[in-house]
């Protein structure tokens, strides 16, 4: 089952990703199948919407433990690289 902000991911509108992101909607809960809203986002090619969820996750590892938030960020940078490769073609 998707959430509101995996329908949205899929049909790539920024505004509304940026109303439900501002009222709490998730990007870390992922579809029965494991998909995450980022996930279908990229798939379909909304680059503004990836950002949007990127940023999103960052902001709120801004408020874990700083060592975590390292690790994490780490990562996320890896992801986001791994994204935009793919986006460009």
């Amino acid at each position: 089952m998707w959430t509101a902000l995996h329908w949205i991911a899929y049909h790539g509108d920024v505004e509304v990703t940026k109303l439900l992101l501002d009222h709490g909607a998730s990007p870390a809960l992922p579809d029965r199948r494991g998909y995450f809203p980022i996930d279908i986002a990229g798939y379909f090619g909304h680059k503004e919407v990836v950002k949007l969820l990127i940023n999103d996750c960052l902001k709120k590892f801004d408020k874990l433990d700083t060592d975590l938030l390292a690790k994490k960020k780490k990562r996320i940078d890896r992801y986001s690289v791994a994204w935009a490769d793919t986006l460009k073609g």
